[in-house]
This record gives C-alpha cells, sequence and structure tokens, in this order.
C-alpha cells in the first residue's frame, strides 16, 4: 500500500512540474532593463537599500517594508552587481507562472480531476 502511494505521488509530481510553463526567465537580459525582486539583509536602512540601488540605475516601482525588499526596474548587466553587493540577500526575476496541461494523458489522471486542478487553472 505504501509503495503504492509512494508511486501515486513521484507521478503527481512529475505531472505537476510537466504543467507549469514559466514566462521568459530573463527579461530584460539580451538588453533594456529587467523587473527584479531584490530583498536586502537584516538591519540594511531604507536609505543604504536607496543608495545601492541608485548605484545600479534601478528604478523602484514597489517596497515591501514586511520583508525590506523592492520591485525595481534595472538596466541590463546590473542584476549580478546587485547580486553581489553585500548588502543584499537576494535578486530575483519578476515573472508570472502559469499552468497549463498539453498532456495527452490528462484524461486518465484521475487525480487532478479529484482536486479540482483544472479550475484552478483558469
Amino acid at each position: 500500500m505504501k509503495l503504492h502511494r509512494l508511486r501515486l505521488r513521484s507521478a503527481a509530481c512529475g505531472v505537476l512540474a510537466g504543467l507549469i510553463v514559466a514566462a521568459p526567465a530573463a527579461a530584460g537580459s539580451s538588453g533594456g532593463s529587467a523587473e527584479l525582486i531584490v530583498g536586502f539583509r537584516k538591519g540594511v536602512s531604507q536609505a543604504e537599500q536607496a543608495r545601492v540601488l541608485s548605484a545600479r540605475s534601478a528604478r523602484v516601482q514597489k517596497r515591501w517594508r514586511r520583508i525590506d525588499g523592492v520591485l525595481a526596474s534595472v538596466p541590463a548587466g546590473e542584476r549580478r552587481k546587485l547580486e553581489a553587493d553585500p548588502r543584499v540577500e537576494y535578486v530575483e526575476p519578476n515573472f508570472v507562472l502559469r499552468a497549463s496541461t498539453n498532456d495527452p494523458g490528462f484524461s486518465q489522471l484521475w487525480g487532478l480531476q479529484k482536486v479540482g486542478a483544472p479550475s484552478a487553472w483558469g
């Protein structure tokens, strides 16, 4: 019974991984600018955050005080410099994930129908 559940979970994980389709991963990587989520290390003041971003010609679009992060438009080539700054904890691209399926065996996957996955995909 446990082996059956393990196989079922493994199969479901594989199917779900195949259903997620990402937008272009590095918007602006070939030129222009990229929209990035930049998180700062604990203790970095807002003034210091502004200096870090200004030095990279980043334009802040939104600020999340709770996580010490910003959504910023950053010129191409500046991402690596931001990542290397010791005051920066993380730099991630901002994009939308959408789930879809093109699996010809989808109708055989009773578990996804059972949990209402198609309605969640919109």
